[in-house]
């Protein structure tokens, strides 16, 4: 993305983060933990991010390193694209 679309969508970011309050430690904590298993479950597929990027439009390289708070509707499709039911996702997630 270049250009003027890229530099809306930037400041449209910046706006959306200045609007959200910052996350609680045990929320940030639970974010790297999904993090880390979309990372997983996306590397046990043998998917690169490009190729996942292509197939589904979602960017997945923001949420594998914490830095995106995704909706439950993401997640979904995440699970639906690698063929891992949600519980099944979550079922590896350590509990707090």
């Amino acid at each position: 993305m270049r250009g003027p679309l890229r530099s809306e969508v930037q400041r449209a970011s910046r706006l959306w983060k200045k609007a959200m309050p910052p996350l609680k430690q045990e929320e940030e904590e639970f974010l790297l933990e999904l993090a880390e298993r979309v990372r997983e479950v996306r590397a046990e597929s043998g998917i690169t991010q490009e190729k996942f990027y292509e197939d589904t439009n979602i960017h997945i390289a923001r949420i594998e390193a914490g830095k995106s708070n995704i909706s439950i509707n993401t997640l979904c499709r995440i699970c639906s694209y690698f063929k891992v039911s949600v519980k099944d996702f979550f079922g590896k997630i350590k509990k707090n």
